[in-house]
C-alpha cells in the first residue's frame, strides 16, 4: 500500500492562549470515585456532563520559530494514514519521526503490535518509545467496553508525544548552556545567537532587552521539560483517559480554556487543538510560562541544582493552582501516578536506534 505524506511544516498552528489556571472539573468528578486502586478506572472528563453540542472554534497562533531545536520540529513532520497490514506491507519504520492517523481502534492496536511497542514494556523493562505519534485518537476508541485496553492504548497513545515535545525543549535547554559556557569563558555571541535568545526569550514570556547571562539564567527555569508521569497522569484525569467530549471532538486533553474553542454550558470556553501533541504542547508550555506555576518551575529547578532529573510525584506540588481542590487534586494525581507505575517513565526516552529484542531464556 502506498501511503501520501501530508506535509504540514509551516502551516502548523499552536495554541498560545490565555489558559485557565483552574481545570476543576474532570478532577472533581474522578476525586468522587474515590481514592484510586490499583485498578484503573476511566472517569468522565471535563465536559462530559455540562457539554452542548460541541461549537468548534478555530484556536491557536503561529509558533515561534524560535521554539524549532531539535533536528526536527515535529512540525514539519508528515502526516500519514497508517497501512492496512497486510503479508507484503514492511513493517512501520520505529524512527520514521511520522505523525499517523488510524481508522479504528483495532487499527491502533495492530499498529502497536506491528511495532512491538506496549507502555508496561516502557515501564517494566526499559524499552525506547518508538517514534510514531498519533494524530488523535480514534473515532471508536471511547465506545470500547475494556476499560483496561482503553487506559493501555491512551498511554502507549501519549508517552511518544510527551517524550517529542520534551525532546524539542530538551535541545533549546542544551543550546541555552552551551551559550552559557561560552560567555562565561568570555566569548561574545554571534549576531544569529543572540538573535534566538531574544526570540526565544520572547516565545517564554521573559523581559529581556539584551542577550546575555542573565537572560539565560532566566529562561533555564522556563525552558525545561516535564515529567511524563505528570503529563500522562494529568491528561487521564483531564480527559478521562481520553473519552471526554473535548478529547473526541478537539484533541483537548488538560482541561485548559482560552479565548476560542468549545463553548460549555458552563459559560466556559475550552481550548481546542488540531492534532493531540498541539494540546501536549499547550500544557506543557502553560506550565513553563504561567505565573500561576512559579513554584512548579521553582521545585524543578532545585531538582536541576541537586543533579536530580525532575520528578513527576515531587513537582505536582507545585500545581496548586491548577485546581480549585488544591492538595486535594495533588494527592489523587499523585497516587495515580504512583498506581499506574507512572514514575518510572519520566526517564523514558524515544528510539534513536533500530533495537532487536530477544527474550531471554527461562531457567530450565
Amino acid at each position: 500500500m502506498t501511503t501520501t505524506p501530508i506535509l504540514i511544516g509551516a502551516q502548523r498552528r499552536r495554541a498560545l492562549l490565555p489558559v485557565s489556571v483552574t481545570c476543576v472539573a474532570a478532577a472533581s468528578l474522578a476525586l468522587a470515585l474515590g481514592s484510586v486502586g490499583s485498578a484503573p478506572t476511566v472517569a468522565p472528563g471535563p465536559t462530559s456532563a455540562t457539554l452542548p453540542a460541541p461549537q468548534l472554534v478555530s484556536s491557536g497562533t503561529p509558533r515561534s520559530s524560535a521554539l524549532s531545536e531539535a533536528d526536527t520540529d515535529w512540525r514539519d513532520l508528515p502526516i500519514v494514514q497508517a497501512p492496512e497490514a497486510t503479508e507484503d506491507e514492511p513493517p512501520i519504520d520505529k524512527l520514521s519521526n511520522t505523525i499517523m492517523r488510524v481508522s479504528s481502534t483495532g487499527d491502533l492496536i495492530e499498529m502497536f503490535d506491528t511495532l512491538g511497542y506496549d507502555f508496561a514494556s516502557v515501564r517494566d523493562l526499559g524499552m525506547p518509545v518508538p517514534r510514531i505519534f498519533l494524530a488523535e485518537l480514534p473515532d471508536d476508541y471511547s465506545q470500547r467496553a475494556d476499560a483496561s485496553l482503553r487506559i493501555d492504548l491512551f498511554l502507549n497513545t501519549l508517552l511518544p508525544l510527551t517524550l517529542r515535545v520534551n525532546e524539542g525543549i530538551e535541545a533549546e535547554r542544551a543550546r541555552l548552556l552551551d551559550l552559557n559556557e561560552q560567555l562565561g569563558a568570555g566569548a561574545t555571541l554571534s549576531d544569529a545567537d543572540a538573535r534566538w535568545l531574544l526570540q526565544l526569550a520572547e516565545a517564554y514570556n521573559v523581559d529581556a532587552d539584551t542577550p546575555g547571562s542573565e537572560t539565560i539564567d532566566r529562561l533555564l527555569y522556563r525552558v525545561d521539560i516535564v515529567p511524563p508521569s505528570m503529563a500522562l497522569a494529568q491528561a487521564a484525569v483531564e480527559s478521562g483517559w481520553g473519552t471526554s467530549s473535548l478529547a473526541r471532538n478537539g484533541n483537548a486533553l488538560f482541561g485548559q480554556t482560552g479565548s476560542s474553542g468549545i463553548r460549555a454550558s458552563t459559560g466556559h470556553t475550552y481550548a481546542t487543538f488540531d492534532q493531540l501533541i498541539d494540546a501536549v504542547e499547550a500544557y506543557i508550555h502553560n506550565l513553563n510560562t504561567n505565573g500561576a506555576y512559579a513554584s512548579f518551575r521553582e521545585l524543578r529547578a532545585a531538582q536541576r541544582a541537586a543533579g536530580e532529573q525532575p520528578d513527576g510525584v515531587t513537582l505536582m506540588g507545585g500545581l496548586m493552582a491548577y485546581s480549585e481542590l488544591g492538595d486535594q487534586y495533588i494527592r489523587y494525581i499523585r497516587n495515580l501516578i504512583r498506581n499506574q507505575g507512572l514514575d518510572r517513565v519520566d526517564d523514558a526516552r524515544l528510539q534513536t536506534v533500530d533495537v532487536q529484542v530477544t527474550t531471554p531464556a527461562l531457567p530450565i
